[in-house]
């Protein structure tokens, strides 16, 4: 049987094994003691390892894209706004979202304020009531 003289399973250095039987195994593991007494536990030997990290600094808010800034926004601000005047005013998601060309999803978020939440819920924001938007327009040029 071949011993580990560092009790690393894993370890296949020549140096560190020798010929033995099970019993000269357990005399020498009990003159050592157990490999995790004596290397640490695996995931602190990974903590020990591993440089500590640096946080981030703040990004200013003027580089962040949000919103109609963000290259692959489908609505802008002035369509939020309206989807939140008629929402109030009792127009349904799906109806909305057909009109605005996206899912009901993005219209309920939106109109709920967990989507675009830097656009401030406008009393004074025109209901479209009359207007109609041409598929894919992102919502805001007339037909």
């Amino acid at each position: 049987m071949a011993c580990h003289t560092c009790d690393r399973r894993s370890c296949v250095r020549p140096a560190h094994l020798y010929l033995g039987d099970a019993a000269t195994n357990r005399e020498d593991w009990a003159l050592r003691g157990p490999a995790h007494e004596r290397y640490g536990d695996a995931d602190e030997r990974r903590r020990l390892r591993r440089p500590a990290r640096r946080p981030r600094p703040p990004q200013p808010l003027e580089t962040i894209a949000y919103g109609e800034r963000q290259p692959n926004a489908k609505l802008t601000n002035s369509a939020v706004r309206i989807i939140r005047a008629e929402r109030a005013a009792g127009a349904t998601y799906r109806a909305l979202a057909v009109r605005f060309d996206v899912t009901p999803t993005a219209v309920r978020l939106a109109a709920i304020g967990e989507r675009w939440g830097h656009i401030a819920s406008d009393e004074s924001a025109p209901v479209a009531a009359t207007r109609t938007y041409a598929a894919g327009s992102r919502g805001v040029r007339k037909q």
